[in-house]
């Protein structure tokens, strides 16, 4: 056996799947693979590659216990959580064979003396190279837009994550998609390149750390393949006056811990209008004690520890150094291994890392503001742009504050949740391109014109 790559529990420290990893000449035949399976993909009529969706979303309902499990597993998500994402990519198949007709029909463009059509056609292979925080979710919905469009798609998953991975492969594989079409690499990291400069390759498509989402444009960008990027997000909720507190209160908690607070489009950054700032303060501080870190495979457990004991230890100094900056903690500090117990932070100075960093796990911090002004001065007061909360009982408020955030999406009196209806994506330095919709669906195909003459 040649090297290998293991995936960790967590919660117990104990190694859960151990996969071999391809070499650099494995990983060029499984490109020529998908090339090879593009070209006859490609030419199937759209009807049956949307059947194919359906039987996709067939499966993954079948496999929905399995692949809660796999997530709890391996990245310490709970039960519940992870059964709801897996009916959520089923959910989402479903959506996209439905409207792929609809969102792939010619447009018509007339001038005075032309008369136009506009198509969008598949190009070849997209690289969806994904993170391990919604370990089925982030792939599905790159996967079925790839796939309806006429692309196929290479998996480059993370690798704490590679037993999802090949549970994916599988539900694919029941699904009847051909050999090619959709294909999991077990790869290195360091190998991304051998994949991105394959000829047929058209994108890349990366959710992941701003970082990271650099050096992957960078390569990008030597070989002239497009991207798609849905990086970090350090997101604002903005709780108005006129808001039911409690309520906001109530889903600011959910927004924040679930998914054990490791979520690019969490709400990390809880803003209070001056008027209701303690009577918030008071609810959040209530709240807190439902959320408690626990054996994500318990009955009963809101949530799980973080993906792995670095990613507390990095929390832990975020944390330890805003209360050294003079902020408030509700509780105590209280991390074992990659078990972090939820946290809330308040009086926090605006330069602290808890406002300025993207804090990737349970905790949250709130601070407040006087009015619109100075809500939205600190809400944009960030490199990030991912999603927004806003709060109000006035609809005319909500829809001025929504349109001056600057962020990807905007929710109202709810939580940002990614949906198959809806784009989704980010400004700033949260990303590049969409996912999700028909206008995720054409990211990475070609928009060509066939223009003729009336004369």
């Amino acid at each position: 056996m040649g090297k290998t790559i293991s995936s960790w529990n967590p919660y117990t420290g104990e190694e859960e799947f151990r996969f071999e990893i391809l070499g650099r000449e494995q990983l060029l035949q499984k490109a020529d693979e998908a090339a090879t399976a593009y070209r006859s993909w490609s030419a199937w009529p759209l009807e049956r590659r949307t059947a194919l969706l359906h039987d996709l979303s067939v499966q993954l309902k079948l496999h929905a216990t399995e692949g809660a499990e796999c997530m709890a597993r391996e990245m310490g998500k709970v039960l519940p959580e992870g059964k709801a994402e897996m009916l959520k990519c089923a959910q989402a198949a479903a959506y996209v064979a439905d409207h792929a007709a609809q969102w792939l029909r010619p447009e018509l463009i007339e001038t005075p003396d032309k008369s136009g059509e506009v198509h969008f056609l598949p190009q070849g292979i997209v690289f969806a190279i994904m993170p391990w925080n919604f370990p089925f979710w982030q792939v599905i919905r790159q996967a079925i837009a790839a796939l309806a469009g006429g692309n196929v798609l290479l998996l480059k998953h993370a690798s704490n994550v590679y037993g999802c991975a090949a549970l994916l492969q599988k539900i694919f594989d029941k699904a009847g998609f051909p050999p090619g079409v959709f294909s999991s690499l077990f790869m290195d990291s360091a190998d991304a390149e051998v994949i991105i400069a394959h000829p047929q390759v058209c994108g890349i498509a990366f959710t992941g750390s701003e970082p990271a989402g650099r050096k992957v444009a960078a390569l990008a960008g030597q070989h002239l393949k497009k991207v798609v990027l849905e990086l970090g997000g350090s997101d604002p909720f903005l709780i108005f006056e006129s808001a039911d507190i409690k309520a906001a209160c109530d889903m600011a908690l959910q927004a924040r811990f679930q998914n054990a607070g490791q979520s690019c489009i969490a709400a990390k950054r809880f803003l209070v209008q001056e008027s209701v700032y303690e009577e918030a303060l008071s609810y959040m501080r209530a709240g807190l004690d439902a959320y408690r870190a626990g054996d994500p495979m318990q009955d009963g457990v809101k949530m799980g520890p973080v993906a792995k004991a670095s990613f507390a230890e990095d929390l832990e100094k975020q944390v330890k150094r805003s209360l050294e900056m003079g902020a408030r903690i509700s509780g105590e500090l209280q991390v074992n291994g990659a078990l972090f117990q939820p946290v809330l932070l308040w009086d926090a100075p605006e330069d602290a890392p808890v406002w300025t960093e993207e804090t990737f796990g349970p905790v949250a911090v709130i601070g407040s503001f006087t009015d619109e002004a100075d809500a939205l001065r600190k809400a944009n007061n960030t490199r990030f742009g991912l999603g927004a909360v806003v709060y109000s009982g006035d609809v005319e408020q909500a829809r001025r504050v929504a349109l001056a955030l600057e962020s990807g999406q905007v929710f109202v009196n709810t939580i940002v949740r990614s949906d198959a209806a809806f784009p989704f994506g980010g400004t700033k330095n949260s990303g590049v391109g969409r996912e999700l919709a028909e206008w995720g669906l054409k990211e990475f195909l070609n928009v060509k014109p066939v223009v003729r003459n009336k004369k």
